[in-house]
């Protein structure tokens, strides 16, 4: 783990530079304070562990970070969404991200989830946090997920490698109800300037930014659109 920990700050620091990698640090260190102010613990970098008949997905996931709780919530003023429905994390690991949308106004919350370990995290983190708003941690393989009639977010913290992101992405486009309903897909990767959502017919970028050293993709799923 500690190797490929550093592999991914060397990359961060090829990627944006060392002023970039400094301000990611930066969000970091801030991200102690949110889990001081609710008491939860979310600021952790691990390899996510399976169960035995998991372990066909474990080469495929990155390791978990938990989503930057400033740049997320700047992130989403900019892009001038607008909550309802239901936001679903893809790798909710131990709920930051949940905790967040929380605070947005979504009518509902969902995190998909395969280390049962950090959903039972999850789930004593968001009981700490007195949430507010329905929710759901589903353990399952993200590229099995069936989106709902009611799913208006899909939020990916880069939880895996990107030939199985895109299997997600392409499952997504598929299953994904054609009510007329838009729909978008918010994707954080530091690294990538294309994205598996670049690459498939669906899915049209919006918009991009760069927020302390984070980097921000926005999506409209296009496909089942009047």
């Amino acid at each position: 783990m500690f190797q490929k920990l550093v592999l991914d700050c060397v990359k961060t620091i090829q990627a944006g530079g060392l002023k970039n990698f400094v301000r990611v640090l930066g969000s970091t260190a801030r991200d102690r304070a949110f889990d001081r102010k609710y008491g939860v613990y979310t600021s952790c970098m691990e390899k996510p562990r399976f169960s035995e008949k998991d372990l066909n997905a474990q080469e495929s996931v990155t390791l978990h970070a938990a989503t930057r709780a400033a740049p997320f919530l700047k992130m989403w003023k900019a892009f001038g969404l607008i909550p309802r429905g239901r936001f679903v994390d893809f790798g909710s690991g131990r709920g930051r991200a949940l905790m967040l949308a929380n605070s947005l106004g979504f009518e509902e919350l969902r995190g998909l989830e395969l280390d049962e370990n950090l959903i039972g995290i999850c789930h004593k983190n968001l009981s700490k946090f007195k949430l507010e708003k329905k929710y759901d941690i589903l353990k399952m393989d993200f590229n099995k997920y069936i989106p709902e009639a009611s799913d208006q977010v899909f939020y990916f913290y880069d939880p895996c490698e990107y030939g199985f992101l895109k299997k997600t992405a392409e499952n997504i486009i598929e299953k994904c109800p054609k009510d007329g309903v838009e729909r978008h897909v918010i994707y954080h990767n530091n690294l990538y300037e294309q994205t598996p959502f670049d690459s498939l017919e669906g899915y049209e970028r919006l918009n991009k930014i760069h927020i302390e050293g984070n980097q921000f993709f926005l999506y409209r799923i296009t496909d089942g659109l009047e």
